[in-house]
């Protein structure tokens, strides 16, 4: 077994069409979209996948009881500003408006092209998401500007998707 850390190996995308209703990207699609992952901050990119349960108690035992019920949690990520003064673009922040309907394409262990970038065949989780809010973090001296998104899940995610 192997541990890694998701440095230097995840590829985060936002991936504006995805045609396949069951959430498998192509190819073409992945690089029609922005890759996101040098934007996101330490603090990084919450995609929790947690279950919740539903009371199932009865009046016949004093014990609660419960059963599994529904799975989620609130998605959102940090991501830096870029002043575009190195020529770069505000990538992060131009591509998640508030409202925007989009896909989040994650390769967590990374590609298996050139820099682990996301090939055909590689295994990808893809969320259909709206982003709800962008909001700027607060500006403190001596700290990288920043923003927060929060999304809005969809539909159910395609955690195994493998790329067309």
């Amino acid at each position: 077994m192997s541990r890694i850390t998701p440095d230097g190996f995840v590829k985060v995308h936002v991936v504006d069409t995805i045609a396949l209703a069951t959430l498998v990207p192509t190819q073409v699609e992945i690089d029609a979209g922005d890759e996101v992952t040098n934007f996101i901050t330490p603090a990084g990119i919450d995609l929790p996948e947690e279950g919740t349960d539903a009371d199932s108690s009865d009046l016949g035992s004093a014990r609660d009881k419960t059963v599994p019920a529904t799975v989620g949690g609130p998605l959102s990520g940090e991501y830096y500003r870029d002043d575009g003064t190195a020529g770069g673009l505000d990538t992060a922040w131009l591509t998640q408006a508030r409202l925007t309907n989009t896909h989040l394409v994650v390769a967590r262990f990374g590609g298996t092209g050139t820099d682990n970038a996301i090939q055909v065949g590689d295994t990808v989780e893809v969320y259909k998401v709206r982003v709800s809010q962008r909001s700027n973090n607060r500006i403190v001296r001596g700290e990288v500007l920043r923003f927060t998104a929060n999304y809005a899940l969809s539909e159910d995610p395609n955690l195994t998707a493998v790329v067309l």
